[in-house]
Formats: C-alpha cells, sequence, structure tokens
C-alpha cells in the first residue's frame, strides 16, 4: 500500500478551479505612477490601479499534473504592484507541504511566467512518486492553481486564490483564501482591519446557522466538530472559532471562509460568513473606516 508522505493545507466538497492546458509566453511589464503618500485620506486612486496579464503554465511529472493560471500584476504603482507579486509567489510557494515549504522564487519579480514555471517544477520535485505507485495507470493526480483580481474600488484591491488537489482516493479538494491590500501603500489587510475579533462570534454564529439551516444554538453546535485541546469538553457557540483563513473584501463585504474540516465534516464543504458593506463600519477598525467605501 503506499504511504503519502505529505498532506495538503485543506480540502473541501466542491472543485471550483478550471484547467489549463498549455503554455504560454513569458508575461512582463514594467511598474509605472509610483505613489508615495502617508496619508490614506489625501490619496485618490481610481479604480484598475493595477493592470494585470493571464499567465498560464502547466507540466506533468509521473502520474502527476500541475497547471496554474494567474492574473498577474504587469502595471500600477510600483510599492502596490510589488506587494500583490510577492503575495503571489508567496501563495504559490506554500501550497501542498506542511512540513515543507517550497523554494522562494528569487527571479525576476516582473516575469509572471517564469514565477509560475519555478513554482510547478519546485512543486512536482519534492513528490514521492513511490507514494502512487500501486495507483491504476488511468488516474492522474492534480494540483490546479487561479489566482485572480476579484475586486476594485478606489481605496481598495482583493485578489483570490482558489486551488484544487487531488491525490487519489475517493475525492480530491478545494480551498479559497483572498488577501486584501490598501492601494496607498500596499499594505495587506487581514485581520488587522477587524476592530475587534471577540464582536465577531454573534454574527458568525448567525450566518452559520444559515449555512446549516438551523435556528438554535444547540442545532448549530451539532453540525460542528469541535475537537482538541483548545476546546473545552462540552463546546458552546461561544467556541466557535474564528477561520484560520484571514478575511478579506469583496463586492459582497467582508468575506470569512472556513477550509474543509476546519470546524465540520467533508460533507458541510465551506462555511462561509459575509459581513455585508451596510454592516462593516461595525467592525472595522478606526484606523481603516475611510478605506470601506464601495
Amino acid at each position: 500500500m503506499r504511504k503519502l508522505s505529505f498532506t495538503f493545507i485543506a480540502f473541501v466538497a466542491i472543485c471550483m478551479c478550471s484547467c489549463h492546458n498549455n503554455k504560454v509566453e513569458s508575461v512582463q511589464g514594467s511598474d509605472s505612477d509610483s505613489v508615495t503618500t502617508d496619508s490614506v485620506s489625501e490619496l485618490v486612486i481610481k479604480a484598475d490601479t493595477i493592470k494585470t496579464a493571464t499567465v498560464e503554465y502547466s507540466d506533468k511529472r509521473g502520474c502527476w499534473d500541475y497547471k496554474s493560471k494567474i492574473e498577474y500584476p504587469v502595471d500600477g504603482p510600483e510599492q502596490l504592484v510589488a506587494t500583490v507579486r510577492e503575495w503571489i509567489s508567496e501563495t504559490l510557494r506554500n501550497v501542498g507541504f506542511e512540513e515543507k515549504k517550497g523554494t522562494a522564487y528569487t527571479g525576476d519579480m516582473a516575469d509572471g511566467q517564469t514565477m509560475c514555471k519555478h513554482y510547478a517544477k519546485d512543486y512536482l520535485s519534492r513528490i514521492n512518486m513511490a507514494d502512487y505507485e500501486d495507483l491504476p495507470g488511468d488516474v492522474r493526480c492534480a494540483l490546479d492553481e487561479d489566482i485572480v483580481k476579484e475586486f476594485e474600488n478606489d481605496n481598495l484591491i482583493s485578489f483570490n486564490c482558489q486551488q484544487y488537489w487531488y491525490g487519489g482516493g475517493a475525492h480530491g479538494g478545494t480551498t479559497i483564501s483572498g488577501t486584501t491590500f490598501r492601494k496607498s501603500d500596499g499594505k495587506r489587510l487581514d485581520w488587522n482591519m477587524i476592530a475587534s475579533k471577540k464582536a465577531l462570534n454573534p454574527i458568525i454564529v448567525s450566518e452559520l446557522k444559515k449555512c446549516f439551516e438551523v435556528k438554535t444554538d444547540e442545532e448549530l453546535m451539532e453540525c460542528l466538530m469541535l475537537y482538541g485541546d483548545e476546546f473545552p469538553e462540552h463546546p458552546t457557540v461561544s467556541d466557535i472559532p474564528l477561520p484560520k483563513t484571514a478575511p478579506w473584501i469583496s463586492s459582497e463585504g467582508l468575506v470569512m471562509i472556513y477550509q474543509q474540516y476546519e470546524i465540520a465534516a467533508y460533507a458541510a464543504g465551506m462555511p462561509t460568513v459575509t459581513i455585508p458593506w451596510n454592516q462593516l463600519d461595525k467592525y472595522i477598525a478606526n484606523d481603516y473606516k475611510t478605506l470601506i467605501k464601495k
């Protein structure tokens, strides 16, 4: 029997990433329109601040297929573009192996194609093919990655990453995460934009009840799986943790997503909490409230 020597960061019940079959020519871009300021409120940046070009790459090794498709920043304010490119590099580097990060890309950050190729080769090289020697010959394992620009307004821009993984067995899985950047300086906004994490619990409980189609606290707890040393023997709704994945801003509002198995069984998929724009002011820290203007 084969023994898997690594684990993926999380699995989900739906497979949302698209497949991409062909390599394309390198896409390079130059940074321009550099913006430097210490005052976010005094800076006005219109939408479409960052221009992107689609970069695709595919590769194979043994029974494994690797495919990526990325909306890669090719033009825009220098600091913002640099920060988004760094986040893309980190995201591609960290996928797949909990016990071992990939080798960081150190080439030209403007060359998204070469970056994609680097991480494809790096990922495939770390797979122990002996772990898959018992798979039927017609079974293909896969890692597909999509990174897209999801949302943008005058103050913020968000990118979304979807990763689909299949390593044999009954099913594969997908993880979804997003990151929001402040346009003025490229600062990543994650849990730091929340005024009080504790204050999120009531709305998380309310939204999870909708996800699981239940009405009472007791019914909700029957749907969840909160085990481990970090939880009491008999947890209540007040013990429901924040998602491990940092929140991000979308066109719908603030998105918080629980990955597969994080708080519930595989069949539950990815319970998602979205705080709409008209309620964000109650939860956003004062330093960031001027940015939350749709």
